[in-house]
């Protein structure tokens, strides 16, 4: 809950932390996952765009895109110079092939972001959702 990663915050720890985005953030020591809700999700009235103004560079903003509308759609935003931060695109797992993502940010010698991958579904395939 918010209350213990505050007490968390209050100790000084360096925290990594990672939200869904539907919630405001605040600086911390540490760093900052956050989601961007692309339109397929169909949770994209739940992004906070003002967390995108408070993410530094050591913080990253991530968008999980599983078709070219939500590739565009990150574009966009992350193109509107919002923010200053890492941005990392990562496909929906078996909806859009990792190369296709690859080739479609290849299309675009601007853009700067980095492809991620769910790594923990590619080395434990047989673990149920959630794990």
């Amino acid at each position: 809950p918010i209350k213990d990663l505050m007490y968390w915050c209050s100790k000084r720890f360096n925290l990594s932390v990672e939200t869904n985005g539907s919630y405001l953030i605040w600086p911390i020591n540490g760093m900052w996952s956050t989601d961007v809700k692309c339109p397929s999700s169909e949770n994209e009235k739940y992004n906070h765009y003002d967390n995108l103004k408070l993410l530094g560079k050591n913080d990253q903003a991530k968008f999980v895109i599983q078709t070219r509308k939500d590739f565009d759609f990150a574009c966009e935003i992350v193109k509107s110079k919002l923010f200053l931060t890492n941005v990392i695109f990562q496909p929906v797992w078996k909806a859009l092939p990792l190369s296709t993502l690859f080739e479609w940010v290849l299309e675009d010698k601007d853009l700067n972001v980095r492809i991620g991958t769910q790594l923990h579904k590619i080395a434990f395939p047989r673990r149920k959702r959630g794990v």
